[in-house]
């Protein structure tokens, strides 16, 4: 194996421990790297999720996009309320992106913003900054 391979398996390995470790947390707070993590390993998952969909027929590929859909937004979800935990928000303004045309960008707007730099009300800074 070449030391680039070893590289890019290393780095898949780290997001798929960071994913799994984060992944049923609603609460605390989440850092911006976190997030672009996360968002990361739900393309990844994606990506290689429309491959193993195209297998089987009927059922059984409604099955595994049914899965496939709740193993990637399940994490997306989760590090989102935590990203505006961060900025003293709480979940519900995850509902901004239902407004049309502007929402997904408020909503964008929201996730990037600087996050608190101390305690907060959903618990103390993350790791590093924010």
């Amino acid at each position: 194996m070449t030391e680039a391979t070893k590289r890019i398996v290393s780095l898949g390995a780290l997001l798929v421990r960071h994913a799994l470790r984060y992944a049923p947390r609603f609460d605390g707070r989440a850092t911006r790297t976190e997030l672009g993590l996360t968002i990361s390993f739900c393309f990844g998952a994606s990506a290689s999720g429309v491959l193993l969909t195209d297998f089987g027929s009927g059922v059984l590929r409604d099955a595994n996009a049914a899965l496939l859909t709740v193993l990637i937004g399940l994490p997306l979800l989760a590090v989102m309320i935590r990203r505006l935990h961060d900025t003293s928000r709480t979940g519900w303004a995850l509902f901004t992106a239902a407004f049309p045309y502007v929402g997904i960008f408020i909503l964008g707007f929201l996730l990037l913003s600087e996050g608190d730099p101390h305690e907060n009300a959903f618990g103390p800074e993350p790791g590093g900054s924010s």
